[in-house]
């Protein structure tokens, strides 16, 4: 009888021991899961920013490009215009 109880106490420590286990395996888990959507989200935070930056440099270099092509054509139209002037042409 005696070899019975201890054989259960042995039984109940090891259940025991293997609830809390399970118990701390699964809070350890829980915090690893929000940690990693927690980092998840902050990646996608970073990524729409980052994409938002891409797109304003882009906006800015189409923009610098385009201003620089207004130069030269408003540069053209001026010559135009004086050598128009200078063979005594009309302008249409």
């Amino acid at each position: 009888m005696r070899t019975m109880k201890k054989i259960g106490i042995g039984t109940m420590a090891v259940i025991g021991s293997a609830v809390a286990v399970n118990a701390g395996a699964r809070i350890v888990d829980k915090f690893r899961r929000k940690c990693f959507m927690d980092g998840f989200h902050m990646g996608e935070i970073v990524s729409g920013l980052t994409a938002a930056e891409r797109f304003t440099k882009k906006y800015t270099v189409l923009m610098d490009k385009y201003n620089k092509l207004c130069e030269e054509y408003d540069d053209l139209e001026n010559n135009y215009h004086e050598m128009l002037g200078y063979y005594g042409g009309d302008d249409e």
